[in-house]
């Protein structure tokens, strides 16, 4: 599952509902940023819903004086936002039960998650109604250590199989005072967006959220291509003899070779004479085709996942954006990719 976070001192509709109509269905808030001066948050809270609709949740991060507010003022209903309420800092047990009958939970995965989990085996607690989510952290250097993230996940999924795990990422409209990112993991701080979702991914995490204000519009994109189809879209810069192989859906063959993605139809659909040409040094991210040279590899269409030297017999015919060179290393046996000249109206 993928999800975003709205700060309530910046409520953007029509952000909110373009997320949503690509695929992200949960939303992240916090009732208890200091750099946020809200004179009623529960009123833009309600306003958030609202805007989401209730196929949305919305996950609120709370702490004890808010959630004595709460409390006192019975704000959990089902159009007050508080789908899921993320409690920070350790809880009564026994609050924690009364809240599961109005809202989610959701437990700290960094602390003293895993404990809690355990203390409710002994009570007829709903696991179904429970998250489980690490933090992000806004200054660079403190985001967690992976090898310590992937033994917390690895002992979480051994004892509770069932629950879902989030763990946020970095976005491109940074959130301040900071602006450095708001990652659960250092190493994705300024890591491609795709590239960390897909690792968190592999170290048990169910759902991940974007941490920071926004993406853009082609991060948004390229997600939801990724998501519905598997597609990797990769920007790239093609000479204009072969600019008919932009937005094509290719396949990297299902024997993956060690130094180059090859893309599966090419060769097999353009038998057109192909002349030595645009001869030189394919470094990682050159896009190639084979020329006459090559003989029966003629029209084989590549992408180099490594630095090769020159051949007389490969045409470099293009070269993938800086920017996305580290999706090459998402292609493996049978992946979808295309390539697209960058963002356009329409993403």
């Amino acid at each position: 599952m993928l999800g975003f976070s709205v700060y309530l001192s910046n409520v953007n509709e029509s952000y909110i509902q373009k997320m949503i109509s690509k695929g992200f269905t949960t939303i992240f808030t916090s009732l208890q940023i200091p750099e946020e001066d809200i004179e009623d948050k529960f009123t833009k809270l309600k306003e958030l819903k609202s805007i989401a609709g209730q196929n949305v949740k919305i996950i609120v991060d709370i702490n004890p004086t808010i959630f004595q507010q709460i409390e006192d003022e019975d704000r959990c209903g089902s159009h007050s936002g508080l789908d899921a309420i993320r409690f920070d800092e350790s809880i009564d047990i026994e609050k924690l039960l009364h809240w599961s009958n109005h809202a989610d939970i959701v437990l700290n995965a960094s602390t003293d998650g895993l404990n809690i989990l355990r203390s409710l085996k002994s009570h007829a607690f709903d696991f179904s109604k429970v998250y489980i989510a690490h933090n992000y952290y806004p200054r660079p250097e403190t985001g967690l250590d992976t090898y310590f993230f992937r033994k917390v996940n690895k002992e979480i999924k051994s004892e509770f199989p069932g629950i879902n795990i989030m763990a946020f990422i970095s976005g491109n409209e940074l959130r301040g005072p900071v602006f450095k990112g708001l990652p659960t993991l250092e190493d994705h701080r300024f890591m491609h967006r795709i590239v960390a979702y897909q690792e968190l991914k592999s170290l048990d995490v169910d759902v991940v959220m974007i941490g920071d204000t926004a993406i853009n519009d082609f991060t948004i994109y390229q997600f939801s291509q990724y998501i519905t189809s598997g597609t990797i879209t990769l920007r790239a810069d093609i000479i204009d003899d072969y600019k008919h192989i932009y937005d094509v859906a290719f396949n990297n063959r299902l024997d993956v070779a060690r130094d180059v993605i090859r893309a599966e139809q090419y060769r097999k659909l353009n038998q057109d004479v192909v002349e030595p040409n645009h001869i030189g040094e394919r470094l990682k991210g050159s896009i190639t085709l084979d020329n006459r040279l090559y003989g029966r590899y003629m029209n084989e269409l590549q992408i180099t996942k490594v630095d090769l030297a020159e051949n007389e017999a490969v045409n470099v015919i293009g070269n993938i954006s800086e920017e996305d060179i580290p999706l090459i290393d998402l292609i493996q046996s049978g992946t979808k990719f295309k390539f697209v000249r960058g963002v356009e109206d329409g993403y």
